[in-house]
């Protein structure tokens, strides 16, 4: 394997010293500074980092990772940022949003090396850099924004866009475009008042464009992928004479209903476990159906074709989906606004650990399907929950939605799972995670390439562009309700029938005063590994190597050296498994096993309730953080 090392540049890490009080703090480069942990004011000393409270000062060569204090030194806050230290990813730097992007433990305001795992931070030459970023890799993955989109792929790279919104298709994003509603791939912008000069022109404008959507036809349909458990308890596993139907049987009824219903308003996917007979084993998984638009008659075939058996690897199966992504983004026009969600129907807790370990333990099962489930949602897809003929204890299926991010009671404190002990009750409670799905966003079509304006009302309502209002992607044609808006209309009874009215005025006027740059790519030379088509052949760096340049804590060998998760810390953070108090990073491990924070006595600095062990913090006028009191 070839790789590729670019030069560092001189300013990766900037270090000034700020003092707050009378505690000493070090920022790290711009960009992460963004969790305004840290401010500047008139005592700031002088531009070099100097002490104890310096990136890097305290990590000599050989140095492991910072030890975790006991007894009473627990509940310290050396930096008074209201994070005690046994919890403070960064006890001596100020740091309240606990950053830690690379997932080594400390937190990036005092990471010497943020963007790989490095729970050692050994920093052999002392220059304030951990060894592991001393010399970088080429990283096709490479972010400078830190928008969601890679710089091979950003039309802004270095203004933040995770939309990468270009409504007048010239190669530059709008949030970096001087001029967004018309072509001007070289920014061409003479006097330089930020405004391209192909823009400054009075424009004519006139009524171009008028159309009604109807959400029912011009919907952008969600992807959900159906995850059936088909252990042996929803057949005769538990009873030979056990009469029919069985619950796989209800189950297929429903699911067939399902699949008629929703033949054009979503895109479903099908899978199952962990089906022994298919399988062999009681850690399996199959996928049966892509997620796409499917015929009635083929998902009710695969339904069927279902035989239950075995236990129940709840945590396993979610991996699965994951891993192998049975869900990803879809790449047609409309895929980045699509909803996507797993619905989990099961009729019992689960009951098989797999990952790691094949043990027939429940509490293992439990647990991993739990932090299965969490790493699914922080990919940003929901799993709706349904307890389908369930002996499951309700508090775990309610663990698991709530780990999925799904809430069936839409916050009134009921439970957070759909149950369904029959047919009808399932796909009734399919119709109900079908409305939570509702996208909000419409397909459009012969709308004007550079509009001037744009008019949107949703039900006679005019809205404003927004977060609360609407957007409009010109690329892929789709106009979204934001925010407040979109939830009132999620939460209409006849959102399918709801109108949206669309107007647009458009330019007229056929000579620009400027011909821009008429080539998106200008040649610059043969390619070279700088995020950049430099030979204009439609390729980026295809000639570096296209492994990320540092390892993070996620299972995954990010940097192709063989190793995976190098440099992560041995401990686990709170919410992971544990067998001792020394097992976990931030807290001590818990009686269920799992790493929590320790309750604090009186007098501890708090910021709520839940933090102390007498169950009360006690504010005082006009604060955000308090103390531990009694009563």
């Amino acid at each position: 394997m070839n790789l590729y090392r670019l030069n560092k540049p001189t300013n990766h890490l900037a270090l000034v010293c700020l003092f707050a009080g009378l505690v000493a703090s070090c920022g790290v480069d711009p960009l992460s500074t963004q969790d305004n942990s840290t401010t500047s004011n008139s005592n700031t000393m002088s531009n070099a980092c100097q002490g104890a409270q310096c990136v890097g000062a305290n990590t000599s060569p050989g140095d492991g990772p910072r030890e975790k204090p006991v007894g009473d030194a627990r509940f310290e806050d050396r930096d008074g940022d209201g994070i005690i230290d046994l919890e403070d990813n960064c006890p001596d730097v100020i740091n309240p949003a606990q950053r830690d992007i690379d997932g080594d433990t400390f937190g990036d305001l005092c990471d010497n090396c943020q963007s790989r795992s490095n729970a050692n931070q050994v920093d052999s030459n002392g220059d304030g850099i951990g060894n592991a970023c001393d010399e970088e890799l080429y990283d096709a993955g490479q972010d400078s924004d830190r928008d969601g989109t890679p710089d091979v792929l950003d039309n802004c790279v270095m203004q933040p866009n995770a939309d990468q919104a270009d409504q007048d298709g010239d190669g530059v994003g709008d949030e970096c475009d001087n001029c967004k509603k018309v072509a001007n791939p070289g920014q061409t912008d003479t006097d330089g008042d930020g405004r391209g000069e192909i823009c400054k022109y009075d424009p004519i404008e006139t009524q171009c464009y008028d159309q009604v959507l109807t959400a029912e036809v011009d919907t952008v349909e969600p992807d959900i992928y159906f995850l059936l458990d088909s252990s042996g308890s929803m057949a005769d596993e538990l009873d030979p004479n056990r009469p029919r139907p069985w619950p796989i049987d209800d189950a297929v009824s429903a699911l067939t209903t399902v699949g008629q219903n929703l033949q054009s308003s979503a895109r479903i996917g099908l899978g199952t476990y962990p089906w022994e007979n298919r399988t062999g084993t009681d850690c399996g998984f199959v996928h049966m159906l892509d997620v796409d638009f499917q015929q009635p008659s083929t998902f009710e075939q695969q339904v069927r074709s279902i035989d239950p058996l075995g236990n129940t690897p709840t945590g396993y199966a979610l991996k699965q989906v994951l891993d192998r992504s049975l869900l990803a983004m879809s790449t047609d026009p409309s895929g980045i606004h699509r909803p996507r969600a797993i619905v989990l129907i099961t009729d019992g807790e689960p009951s098989q650990a797999c990952i790691g370990q094949d043990i027939n333990s429940r509490a293992l099962a439990y647990d991993e399907a739990l932090e299965q489930a969490r790493g699914v949602k922080r990919a940003g897809i929901p799993i709706y929950v349904v307890g389908f003929h369930y002996g499951s204890d309700a508090t775990k299926l309610n663990a698991l939605a709530e780990a999925g991010g799904t809430d069936a009671s839409n916050g009134s404190g009921g439970n957070r799972f759909y149950q369904a002990n029959n047919p009808n009750s399932l796909v009734s409670a399919i119709d109900a995670i079908k409305r939570e799905t509702f996208s909000c966003a419409f397909r459009v079509s012969g709308y004007p390439s550079a509009p001037d304006s744009i008019n949107v009302k949703v039900g006679g309502s005019a809205l404003q562009e927004g977060s609360n209002g609407y957007s409009f992607d010109l690329n892929a044609g789709v106009l979204t309700i934001n925010g407040s808006a979109c939830e009132g209309l999620r939460n209409n009874a006849n959102q399918q029938q709801v109108e949206i009215e669309v107007k647009m005025t458009c330019t007229t006027q056929p000579d620009q005063p400027i011909s821009d740059d008429p080539e998106r790519c200008i040649e610059t030379g043969p390619e070279r590994c700088d995020y950049r088509d430099n030979d204009c052949n439609g390729e980026i760096d295809e000639v570096c190597d296209m492994c990320q340049g540092g390892e993070i804590c996620d299972g995954i060998d990010n940097d192709c050296d063989n190793e995976v998760d190098e440099g992560c810390a041995a401990c686990e953070v709170n919410g992971s498994s544990c067998t001792t108090d020394a097992d976990c990073c931030f807290g001590d491990c818990s009686d269920a096993g799992v790493c929590e924070a320790v309750c604090r006595p009186d007098g501890i600095v708090c910021t709520e309730d839940a933090n102390c062990c007498s169950g009360t913090c006690g504010f005082g006028s006009g604060t955000t953080t308090g103390a531990c009191i009694s009563g």
